[in-house]
């Protein structure tokens, strides 16, 4: 005999501008699912997503989970749509840790966020320092003349 599916949980990001360059940002997870699933949900620390259109895969996911009479989850988290975001993905993972009791090793991930976001200080420094050279650049310097390379 088969194993009769009773839950299903589909993840996401939800799109911010915000640019995470420091590691103590702490990732909210956010859920939307019927009652009873959600009040599980906030047990564990999840905050019930207040506002939004949820669209595309995961709203025909929570559709079918509707019709066919099983409990239908959503977690999501704050991602930037251009950079990625291991420790989003952490935060889903140690909710899924909590919420079902298994343990998945999200070291790498971890670390690789560390890695992307030593990359974004090391531009943001220099980026820093172009524009205080530009600043501190004279227009003309007394020839009448800008150039720029």
């Amino acid at each position: 005999m088969g194993m009769k599916v009773k839950e299903v949980v589909t993840m996401s990001g939800i799109e911010t501008q915000t640019i995470p360059l420091m590691m103590s940002q702490d990732y909210v997870v956010y859920g939307a699912a019927e009652q009873s699933a959600m009040e599980r949900l906030r047990s564990i620390g999840v905050e019930k997503l207040k506002r939004g259109l949820i669209v595309g895969f995961e709203a025909a996911i929570l559709n079918e989970c509707l019709n066919n009479r099983l409990d239908g989850i959503l977690l999501l988290v704050e991602t930037h749509m251009q950079i990625p975001s291991p420790e989003a993905a952490v935060a889903i993972i140690k909710t899924l840790q909590t919420l079902y009791g298994f343990e998945i090793d999200s070291s790498d991930l971890i670390e690789k966020g560390n890695e992307i976001r030593k990359k974004l200080m090391e531009l943001a420094n220099k980026t820093q320092q172009m524009s205080q050279m530009d600043s501190n650049r004279q227009i003309g310097s007394g020839t009448g003349h800008t150039f720029y390379s």
